[in-house]
This record gives structure tokens, C-alpha cells and sequence, in this order.
């Protein structure tokens, strides 16, 4: 626990420099803004750094049994330190493949190629994607179980969860429906409130049905996002063993706690960039989960010395 509240520290540290940075310092736009600029070169260096320890520390291990579920972080860190460099593309000069109107440069531009066809299949089938929408909430009204168990406060503490999914699901959908396009509207003109007008940025470059199907997409991909999350939540309430199971590992093989941090922050940075406007707030805001994913990775390493001392610093 003391390397996660380290990590937790070091993070928020660098979470707070970046932010002053772009908030106060506009030149810093260039720390974040494209290819190879300082943020994303510190998020391979950190990738780099953490398979070179982790793959140092799962060697010197004694233990079998740690030394091969570890070799996971230095596979995952090779992984990152690649996908930041575009796997040597723009190193050695050689042209990536295109797909779909995207080029593959990096791992998360198959995860852009899949959302955009399940987004264009989905968007252009309507009654598909409403009796789709309507069959997930039938799903979740029937795992309520109103009928068996009444409406009262036990009920309600014990379904909180999948009533703030239905809700958040229903209302959200019923809101962009009836104001979403128009909002998206009024912050292209610059006529919403201040906040919401910076969110577009290039309207000099982009028409207005630019982002008017961006924000379809967003919402779109929110709700599939959303529907498996709730997938996800309703199998371990289902299932409570594989809980019991997950937490059993993560106390046998702690540096694991930093891969799933790691995951959870390479995941929201992929939504990020899959599913947002590509302006500068959120390229900023990927940038950071990016750096903080790797040096979840980097305190991975540190956890497999941390807590089985066979194996031994490098020096």
C-alpha cells in the first residue's frame, strides 16, 4: 500500500504541473500538441524505463511461479514504449497501412477502426440501434426484480447501482435527442456559455455537420461503453467468486494493482482520443492519462523488489 499511495502522490504532482502549465503558459501548447512532443517522449521514456526494470527484476526472481506471471509487465511496457514511437514509423521513414480512412500507426488506431464501423453500422441502421437500446433496458427493469421483491429501501440499496445505469442511459439519450444538436450548434457559433465554446476550437477548419456527427459518435460510443460497464458490474454481483478470486491474485501478485491502474488509464485514454473532438483540451487530457499509465508501470517494476526481496536491485 505504501507504493500506491507513492504513486497516488507522484501522480496528482504531475497531474497539477501539466494542468498550471496549460492553463497559464499557452506556449506550452507545443509540449502536447502532435507527434513526438515532449508529453508523449516522456510516456515512452517511462514505458522504456519500466521494461527495462521489470524485465531486470522478473529474471532475478526466484520463484517460478511470480517470475512467470510477472513477465506480463515488461510484454505490456514493450507494448507501450512501441505504440508511442508508432513502432518505429516515423524513425525509419516507412509508410503504415490505411484502413477505413485511418492510418495504423499506433495500437489505438485498430480500436479507432472497430468503433468507427460499429459507430457508421449502428448510426445508419436507427431502428436497429433503438431496438438494441430498448432490449438493454428491458435487461436491466427485469434484473430489478420489482415484481418479486416490492419497492422499498432494501430494494433500493441493493439495486442503486442498475437504476443509475438505466437512468443515466434513458435520460442522457432523451436530453441529446431533444438539445443535444442544438447545443452543438451554439458552441460552434460561440454563442453557449464560455466553457462549453472553447470545447470547439477549429471552426475555421471544420464545418458544423463535422461535429455534429463527432457528438453522435460520442454518444453512441458512451452508451456501448456504458452498456458494458454494466455488463461488467452485473457478472461480479452475479458471481461474487470471481470477486474473491480477483482480490486473491492482487494480494499473491501486488505489482498487478499497477498493471489494472495502468489499464484503466491506457483505456480512458483511448475513449479520449476514439470518441472526443480531436481539440486541444483533449489531446491534452490523453497525453496525461498516457504518462500516468506509464508510470503505473514503472512502479509495477518497483512492486515485483518491493514485496519479493529475492530479487535484487541493480547495482
Amino acid at each position: 500500500m505504501k507504493l500506491v499511495r507513492l504513486y497516488t502522490l507522484v501522480a496528482a504532482v504531475n497531474v497539477f504541473i501539466f494542468s498550471m502549465l496549460y492553463i497559464f503558459v499557452p506556449q506550452s501548447e507545443r509540449l502536447f500538441r502532435g507527434e513526438d512532443v515532449v508529453m508523449e517522449n516522456i510516456s515512452a521514456v517511462l514505458f522504456f524505463i519500466g521494461f527495462l526494470l521489470s524485465l531486470f527484476f522478473v529474471l532475478k526472481t526466484k520463484e517460478r511461479k511470480y517470475r512467470k506471471a510477472y513477465f506480463a509487465i515488461p510484454i505490456i511496457c514493450l507494448i507501450g514504449f512501441l505504440d508511442e514511437i508508432s513502432f518505429g514509423a516515423r524513425i525509419i521513414n516507412f509508410t503504415t497501412p490505411t484502413f477505413y480512412g485511418a492510418e495504423i500507426e499506433r495500437t489505438h488506431d485498430s480500436v479507432d477502426i472497430m468503433f468507427r464501423v460499429l459507430k457508421d453500422f449502428f448510426i445508419h441502421n436507427f431502428w436497429l440501434s433503438f431496438c438494441v437500446f430498448v432490449m438493454v433496458c428491458v435487461v436491466i427493469l427485469g434484473r430489478l426484480k420489482i415484481k418479486e421483491l416490492g419497492i422499498d429501501k432494501a430494494w433500493f440499496r441493493k439495486n442503486i447501482i442498475r437504476i443509475a445505469f438505466l437512468v443515466i442511459l434513458i435520460t442522457g439519450w432523451g436530453l441529446y435527442a431533444a438539445f443535444g444538436h442544438q447545443l452543438i450548434k451554439d458552441m460552434y457559433e460561440g454563442r453557449s456559455i464560455g466553457i462549453f465554446n472553447k470545447i470547439i476550437e477549429h471552426q475555421d477548419i471544420h464545418p458544423l455537420n463535422f461535429y455534429l456527427e463527432k457528438a453522435d459518435g460520442v454518444m453512441f460510443m458512451g452508451a456501448v461503453l456504458c452498456i458494458m460497464l454494466y455488463i461488467l458490474y452485473d457478472f461480479f454481483i452475479t458471481y461474487p467468486g470471481w470477486r474473491r478470486k480477483i482480490s486473491e491474485v492482487l494480494r499473491a501478485y501486488p505489482a498487478f494493482r499497477f498493471v489494472l491502474i495502468s489499464m484503466g488509464l491506457i483505456v480512458l485514454s483511448l475513449a479520449v482520443d476514439v470518441f472526443i473532438f480531436a481539440e486541444n483540451i483533449f489531446i491534452f487530457i490523453e497525453e496525461l492519462f498516457e504518462i500516468n499509465a506509464a508510470l503505473a508501470l514503472v512502479f509495477a517494476s518497483f512492486s515485483i523488489i518491493y514485496k519479493h526481496p529475492k530479487a535484487s536491485l541493480p547495482y
